[in-house]
């Protein structure tokens, strides 16, 4: 795929997504749930500081599958890290020409 460099500071892309750090596994069983951040093809990962067994997390989705209190707010505060990594994204799109995946995790533990 072709790139376009005359329209970078335009546009960009961003994803972000989340996986268990199984690596991780507390004696609970417990896995951590991260995040990654990519913007141009750059990545930084960032730890959101919830824990979920891995039989309750569903990789393709990245959230948790059960409906349990515990799962239910799992989602939520994933949902919640999307929206405001999206907030920020657009926010520092319009104040700044060049944006990474490292200043956009910066701005969001900022205001967690």
């Amino acid at each position: 795929m072709p790139s376009n460099t005359s329209n970078q500071n335009n546009r960009s892309t961003f994803s972000i997504l989340f996986y268990l750090n199984r690596s991780k596994a507390k004696k609970s069983g417990k896995c951590p749930i991260m995040g990654r951040i990519s913007v141009d093809g750059e990545s930084t990962a960032f730890s959101t500081g919830l824990d979920i067994l891995p039989q309750g997390w569903d990789a393709e989705r990245g959230l948790a599958t059960g409906k349990s209190a515990e799962e239910t707010s799992i989602n939520k505060q994933i949902e919640s890290y999307k929206s405001e990594m999206a907030r920020h994204y657009k926010a520092l799109l319009e104040t700044r020409s060049y944006l990474t995946a490292e200043s956009l995790k910066n701005a969001l533990e900022r205001c967690g």
